[in-house]
């Protein structure tokens, strides 16, 4: 399990946007103003987020982030876990269960799941869907699920069951992302959960003044080109994402954040054409 340190004087910037892979963060006033005037310097014409200062893409195993809160009154340290891409079989079930158990001994503020709960394979149905939540809602700690492409965009494919990704999306809304809290057994309320109305999977929160979100960016292109009236969707969701991620900013601004954390399944592709998602 790999595991990154840092203190309240070290920026932290393990990986960059551009990769579409690990986890960034990057602290400090100044880290949060280029972000911003980055965030304005996108068109808005384009599909692409708008910026964030950090980023945090789907990985195979999980790993847990020590990092330290920056309280007015005292500096905190604390970690949380990182877990994405599983289960992908039914058998990996009892391998997410027993990797939740082991997380559950360890002083985590919270677990961090970063999409992708099954395979593109696997039958996109209401009985998969409900094992998997079953699972996730035994950690003992809070645990956060943003949402990857196996779970909806691609399940119109013959293999996933054909299903129309639109209704699927709406079935993953409704089971997992309904409640204004996150999943777990976890006292939840503490971890100050909030949701985007009309797309709940984006989320924001944070711990002392590290400031994290969760936004809605998946694989197979983002979705675009995937399925019938996925363009109308792909542009709403997107207009939404960057909503959510500007008003995440001009908070983390205002109440002089430390750090900030952004995470999404798939490469978030700032600065993509349209038609590359």
């Amino acid at each position: 399990m790999t595991v990154w340190r840092t203190t309240p004087r070290r920026a932290l910037l393990r990986t960059l946007l551009r990769t579409g892979a690990g986890i960034a963060a990057a602290r400090g006033l100044r880290v949060a103003q280029r972000a911003a005037a980055l965030a304005a310097s996108v068109p808005r014409s384009r599909p692409a987020l708008s910026a964030a200062a950090a980023a945090v893409a789907a990985t195979d195993a999980a790993a847990t982030i020590t990092t330290t809160a920056a309280p007015r009154a005292a500096r905190v340290p604390f970690a949380f876990a990182l877990i994405g891409d599983l289960p992908y079989t039914q058998g990996g079930e009892a391998d997410l269960a027993a990797m939740l158990e082991r997380l559950d001994a360890d002083p985590l503020a919270f677990v961090l799941h970063v999409g992708d709960i099954k395979a593109g394979a696997e039958a996109c149905s209401d009985a998969l869907y409900e094992r998997r939540h079953a699972i996730l809602q035994r950690s003992a700690h809070p645990l956060v699920l943003l949402p990857g492409d196996n779970e909806w965009t691609d399940c119109h494919r013959w293999m996933a069951g054909g299903h129309d990704p639109l209704e699927r999306l709406a079935a993953l809304r409704r089971l997992f992302w309904s409640s204004p809290e996150p999943l777990g057994r976890a006292p939840r309320a503490a971890l100050g959960l909030e949701r985007q109305p009309l797309a709940p999977e984006n989320v924001r929160w944070r711990v002392g003044a590290v400031h994290f979100a969760g936004l809605h960016v998946v694989g197979s292109n983002n979705g675009l080109g995937e399925y019938p009236g996925s363009e109308a969707e792909f542009d709403t969701r997107q207009a939404m994402n960057r909503a959510w991620l500007d008003a995440w900013l001009e908070r983390a601004l205002r109440e002089r954040a430390d750090a900030l954390v952004l995470a999404v399944h798939a490469n978030p592709g700032f600065g993509a054409s349209r038609k590359e998602g």
